[in-house]
């Protein structure tokens, strides 16, 4: 992406960020590469396009207030790193596990790969255990 400023790295990431907030699943997968992957905290191997398109779509049912607020990004060659404040109130089922009408805050670290002016693959790290335990599920 040696064509691409850092600016332009940043939005990217910052229009992937509004379509996933707005619930516009097509827009959001159209940042990915077709062989993108997606390492997610409730996973154990990161998610191919496919998975995540079913994920999230979970996901968004599950905590239907969720939103991811950018708070800083920093640019490394093709890879830009995102803090963000995460939040969302767990309504309904989620990977297994019954609804508690609780409320999440919390801070995460994304990394966002990027290659020919998409997402090649994503690297999600946050605090789990923090997350259940405000969820009333820890």
């Amino acid at each position: 992406m040696a064509q691409w400023t850092d600016e332009q790295k940043k939005e990217i990431v910052r229009k992937t960020i509004e379509a996933f907030n707005r619930r516009d699943l097509a827009l959001y997968l159209s940042y990915h590469t077709p062989d993108a992957t997606s390492w997610e905290v409730y996973f154990e191997k990161p998610l191919d396009i496919q998975a995540s398109s079913e994920y999230i779509p979970n996901y968004w049912r599950a905590f239907p207030d969720a939103k991811v607020d950018p708070q800083v990004m920093y640019v490394s060659g093709d890879t830009v790193i995102v803090e963000n404040i995460v939040s969302g109130t767990f309504t309904n089922e989620f990977l297994g596990q019954k609804p508690t009408g609780k409320r999440f805050e919390q801070g995460e670290g994304v990394f966002f790969e990027l290659k020919d002016g998409k997402i090649k693959a994503v690297r999600i790290y946050m605090d789990r255990k923090t997350q259940e335990e405000q969820l009333g599920i820890g």
